[in-house]
């Protein structure tokens, strides 16, 4: 997955599946990427704190305009729960 932090968020989040960039108007880091004209923060309606979390297929998994990291972890740990249980369901439909 990916993680689009917006202006002035400054969160990290260390996974291995968990990709980060920062988008900026100027570039600073490694991880920038410039939007000096406002079209990636204006297609996912971006403040400064935002974060977009973009799944692997290229749908959002999650957009949080408070640029907290506890919400994106939270998706995390709902999708693994999920997937827990649809493995569970389909262990016991092969044993049905």
């Amino acid at each position: 997955m990916t993680l689009a932090r917006f202006q002035l968020s400054s969160v990290k989040a260390s996974r291995k599946d968990l990709r980060t960039f920062h988008i900026v108007g100027e570039a600073i880091g490694l991880d920038d990427i410039v939007d000096s004209e406002g079209h990636l923060a204006n297609a996912y309606g971006a403040g400064d704190h935002t974060l977009v979390l973009v799944r692997p297929d290229g749908y959002i998994g999650l957009i949080s305009d408070k640029g907290d990291i506890s919400e994106v972890l939270s998706y995390f740990a709902a999708m693994e729960l999920m997937n827990r249980s649809i493995n569970e369901s389909a262990v016991d439909l092969q044993h049905s």
